[in-house]
């Protein structure tokens, strides 16, 4: 067989082409159930980004962690361990650590604020807060990637 397409991954996940160009390209509105369908024919039929079973971004990634350092050396060691990986990832552009300050939830939210939409994937210590989870909700829905 020659090289797969996306509609090769369709017929064999039984989705629509749509539903595949959404996975591929990790856009939302897509069921777990399908996404897994269209990850799982993608990589039977070795198609571009799979790279020994793992799923590769289709460009570098801008990923942004938010800790609130303060003076604890454990979250300083995370932090230089983050940029240290990240730094060693062929397809990470930028990787930026930002120091919300402190535990209170308003700095996370002003520091969320500041975030440029150009980035992939968001990182977040934070206390589990209204205000916490109301500012990673706005970050969420305005194109970040945060994994709770």
């Amino acid at each position: 067989m020659g090289k797969a397409t996306i509609s090769d991954i369709a017929t064999m996940a039984k989705v629509s082409t749509a539903t595949v160009d959404r996975v591929l390209n990790g856009r939302a509105g897509v069921s777990a159930a399908n996404r897994q369908r269209v990850n799982s024919a993608a990589q039977a039929l070795g198609y571009p980004p799979y790279q020994d079973k793992v799923a590769l971004p289709s460009r570098p990634a801008h990923l942004d962690f938010f800790l609130p350092l303060g003076r604890s050396e454990f979250l300083h060691d995370l932090a230089a361990a983050i940029r240290d990986f990240a730094a060693k990832l062929p397809l990470v552009a930028s990787c930026r650590v930002h120091d919300i300050g402190g535990l209170s939830p308003h700095d996370l939210v002003a520091a969320l604020g500041q975030t440029s939409l150009r980035n992939n994937g968001v990182g977040i210590i934070a206390v589990d807060h209204p205000v916490c989870r109301a500012g990673s909700l706005r970050c969420r829905q305005s194109a970040c990637s945060i994994e709770p």
